[in-house]
């Protein structure tokens, strides 16, 4: 993150809003990021259907933090917590509760 804020070769994009079929601005800045080397910009676009159906090719599956013990919201509070924080994320009180218990 400190990073981020310094060096314009360093970005930071929160995965939900590269997912929003109805907002493609954040697919464009990753893109648009990936495609300039300083030395040499490629051109691109991104057609706006590139959103419109998202697939999930995943395999298996991981139980959404809502299900988490808390034993689990603790391991990834205690590893990940103040970074989540600083991108909006660990102030849901269910994520509260779960630390608590």
């Amino acid at each position: 993150m400190r990073s981020a804020e310094n060096n314009p070769k360093v970005a930071i994009f929160l995965f939900e809003e590269l997912f929003r079929p109805s907002d493609i601005s954040t697919v464009n800045r990753l893109v648009n990021f990936a495609a300039d080397h300083t030395s040499y910009r490629y051109p691109v676009t991104v057609p706006r259907e590139f959103t419109s159906r998202v697939q999930n090719a995943s395999t298996g599956h991981a139980p959404e933090w809502l299900n988490w013990s808390p034993d689990q919201a603790r391991v990834v509070d205690r590893l990940c917590g103040d970074l989540m924080r600083l991108v909006g994320y660990g102030e849901e009180p269910e994520w509260k509760i779960k630390l608590q218990n």
